[in-house]
């Protein structure tokens, strides 16, 4: 990506704008990232916050603010919160203990 800009594409906020080409650039090396992360992880598959909860028989906001003070993993993808069965705390398929 071409680090030089013209300054006249700097709007009011401060940031300069990306070409359409340089958007396209960054989506692609998003799009790898997220892609080698999903495949770096074992391939059991991702649930929900309602499904973790039901595993670990919490409630919902349990879970939440379990999460929040980093006792039970998760992730992040996109703007969604998951959990990997076998993280769970206590769970049997192989979590970690409390």
């Amino acid at each position: 990506m071409n680090n030089s800009f013209d300054r006249s594409t700097i709007p009011a906020g401060g940031a300069p704008l990306l070409t359409p080409v340089e958007f396209n650039q960054l989506a692609d090396q998003v799009a790898d990232r997220v892609v080698a992360l999903l495949n770096s992880r074992p391939s059991e598959g991702f649930v929900d916050k309602h499904r973790a909860a039901e595993i670990l028989g919490i409630s919902v906001p349990t879970l939440e603010r379990r999460t929040s003070d980093g006792s039970i993993p998760s992730y992040k993808i996109g703007r969604l919160r998951r959990y990997l069965p076998s993280e769970l705390p206590g769970n049997k398929k192989g979590g970690c203990d409390e």
